[in-house]
């Protein structure tokens, strides 16, 4: 699996080493290195090699969201399979969690897991316009707030 690494540990005006960024990141220094094959840019006139943080920062966040898919219409995002999927039945429940925001859940068809998409109430015929959504009452928590434990 595929690690994401923080951007904003990064001071875009500095200048690290592949060791102190692979410190920084969490990460292998040979991890950085092969970052300069998939278009992190160095300084390779001084040995050793030093990475602009505005360059690495760039990079990550491009990174970031070179990888991320949007969820088309009529699909929640299944944390087993890792993908959008349309709900088993084109059913699915409104969870609302305050303020307008909610999320939809429903089954995914092929792991029988639960699938999630967080939306606003008034975006549900956008981004579900297929689905039999079916709108719960908001959750409660086991402790109301000022009750003793």
């Amino acid at each position: 699996m595929a690690k994401r690494y923080n951007a904003r540990a990064i001071k875009k005006h500095r200048n690290y080493t592949a060791e102190e960024l692979a410190e920084l990141l969490d990460a292998h220094p040979q991890t950085i290195r092969s970052w300069v094959d998939k278009g992190l840019t160095c300084l390779n006139s001084s040995i050793p090699h030093l990475y602009i943080g505005a360059h690495v920062q760039a990079f990550l966040t491009a990174q970031s969201i070179r990888k991320k898919k949007p969820l088309e219409p009529d699909e929640l995002y299944c944390l087993c399979c890792k993908a959008g999927k349309s709900p088993a039945g084109l059913m699915a429940d409104f969870i609302p969690d305050g303020a307008g925001g909610g999320r939809l859940i429903g089954l995914c068809p092929e792991c029988e897991n639960i699938c999630n998409r967080f939306t606003r109430e008034e975006k549900i015929s956008l981004v579900a316009p297929n689905l039999a959504v079916q709108r719960q009452a908001k959750e409660t928590s086991l402790e109301e707030p000022g009750e003793a434990a």
